[in-house]
């Protein structure tokens, strides 16, 4: 059994690995073995081929884009976004341009035309996080990523609403996304060229009768492998939905994670909350393989216009092992409740839902007509409103360490 988890993680963690193309100067494209260089045929910035969106990359010669300069995140002379050493202020027009300040740095890039683009700016927390491979340390790729330090690096996205305006800032040490003001400073990674097309791929659920758990992929070549028989155990259900298989404006990525430490059954856990995934990401029995595929992310527990809820059930433990269903039918989320599985809201929005909710080919166990397994030496992730205390948030020295000590404690809020 060890040998077989061994083969379905190596097979299934195989999509994890991203695509990428170094972009010179000039805008065109370059081998992998192209060097860094201010030369308008040489390498200065990196394109994602799955989301479209061009990156700069770091440098390492003390000018514009050097690795080591930080920057305030004003934005907004009108709000009280400054700290003067006692009450919070509003930052001038001139501080908002400085070529300290996010703005600035973003007006100074464009000004180069840097790779062949006018129309760089700050990213989205999802597009950011987009970037994040644990496999590393930095946390990214460092063959298309060089000169990445391992701290903090702002986002465009907006954290919670407090006195002196919360951003999202993102960590390359250990994935954790925190909510800072805007007059901390952190690095900047700027972003251009996304990809508007949204193009959607169909989920595929599966069911392992001998777990009694559910695995879904939205990999044309993972489903291919396991309907061949190449990663045995598993039978489709019959049910399918669409998803995003590439990311863009008002996307989320979502985490998918794999976890053998209920030996002998395995299990799959998919969130596109970045707050949930950090958490999950800090917890020992659970690994990350990378981002599965694209999905909106709901609004206080609702799905926009035109998309589909997606709902997660998760089985309370019951099999021994924790696992989740994703379902976008109503009729079987109403199944699998009154089986014993407890409902955890809608987790993702999607482009489509099933097309036959009256097939589920998986028959499920009916854990209220049969004795409860012994519960997991882990409880199962929990609902990103209730998490579980073992989802182990960053350690206080973690925390502190990130904290100016000449800041009152009460401008400054982690998300």
């Amino acid at each position: 059994m060890r040998a077989l988890l061994s083969i379905v993680l190596t097979l299934v963690s195989l999509p994890a690995f991203s695509s990428y193309t170094k972009i010179a100067n000039n805008g065109s494209d370059l081998p992998a073995s192209a060097v860094l260089g201010s030369g308008a045929t040489q390498w200065a910035c990196t394109r994602d081929n799955a989301t479209g969106l061009v990156w700069e990359v770091k440098t390492a010669d003390g000018v514009l884009r050097d690795w080591d300069k930080t920057y305030t995140n004003y934005d907004d002379s009108s709000q009280n976004q400054k700290w003067n050493g006692s009450v919070g202020v509003k930052p001038t027009q001139a501080e908002i341009n400085a070529a300290s300040n996010s703005i600035g740095f973003v007006n100074a890039v464009n000004a180069t035309s840097l790779c062949g683009s006018a129309a760089w700016r700050m990213p989205s927390k999802h597009e950011l996080l987009g970037l994040m491979n644990i496999a590393y340390m930095p946390t990214i790729d460092p063959v298309f990523f060089p000169n990445t330090p391992p701290s903090g690096f702002w986002t465009g996205s907006s954290g919670a609403t407090g006195y002196l305006d919360s951003v999202l800032l993102i960590y390359f040490d250990d994935g954790f996304v925190h909510g800072y003001n805007r007059f901390d400073e952190a690095s900047v990674r700027l972003v251009s060229a996304g990809q508007s097309i949204e193009t959607t791929a169909s989920a595929v659920e599966y069911y392992h009768a001998g777990f009694g758990h559910y695995f879904v992929t939205g990999a044309a070549d993972e489903a291919a492998a396991i309907d061949s028989g190449a990663i045995k155990g598993w039978t489709r259900t019959g049910q399918t939905y669409s998803v995003y298989s590439q990311g863009g404006a008002g996307l989320a990525p979502v985490c998918r994670f794999f976890s053998t430490s209920f030996s002998p059954k395995s299990s799959h856990f998919y969130t596109p909350s970045p707050a949930e995934c950090s958490s999950v990401k800090t917890n020992p029995n659970w690994q990350f393989e990378s981002n599965a595929f694209y999905v909106k992310e709901p609004v206080g527990g609702a799905c926009v216009s035109g998309a589909a809820p997606l709902y997660r059930i998760y089985n309370n433990g019951h099999s021994g092992a924790p696992n989740h269903r994703y379902t976008t039918c109503t009729s079987i989320r109403d199944n699998m409740i009154s089986r014993g599985w407890v409902s955890e809201g809608v987790a993702m929005c999607v482009p489509g839902g099933s097309a036959d909710c009256a097939t589920d080919n998986s028959g499920g166990v009916n854990y209220n007509a049969a004795p409860a397994a012994t519960p997991p030496a882990m409880p199962a992730i929990t609902p990103r409103r209730e998490r579980s205390a073992l989802l182990t948030a960053p350690p206080t020295a973690q925390r502190d360490r990130r904290r100016s000590a000449s800041v009152p404690s009460d401008c400054r809020r982690a998300c």
